[in-house]
């Protein structure tokens, strides 16, 4: 077969092809943002009495899990924390 008509190697029909993108991208450098609005903060519940705590966390769309009775000494999740509405708190009173 004349040199004119020889058939072209793999490399050379390789190297005609259009380059692909990478499937497989580094990142892109930047800042990411996490959506946490779609939960409530929790309000502080500390030092309040018994009632009073409850009142607070009806108002706030929470639940309370009570322990004892008095004053509110400690709770969990703590204050300020984003949580889902309608999460239980687990609040100790004391007197």
């Amino acid at each position: 077969m004349p040199a004119s008509m020889k058939q072209p190697t793999i490399e050379a029909k390789a190297a005609a092809l259009p380059e692909l993108p990478d499937p497989n991208p580094a990142p892109a450098r930047g800042t990411v943002i996490l959506d946490v609005e779609s939960g409530q903060v929790v309000p502080s519940l500390v030092g309040l009495p018994l009632r009073s705590a409850v009142a607070t966390a009806q108002q706030a769309g929470f639940e309370l899990a009570i322990l004892g009775n008095g004053v509110a000494r400690e709770q969990s999740p703590p204050a300020g924390t984003r949580v889902p509405a309608g999460s239980k708190i687990a609040v100790r009173f004391t007197r």
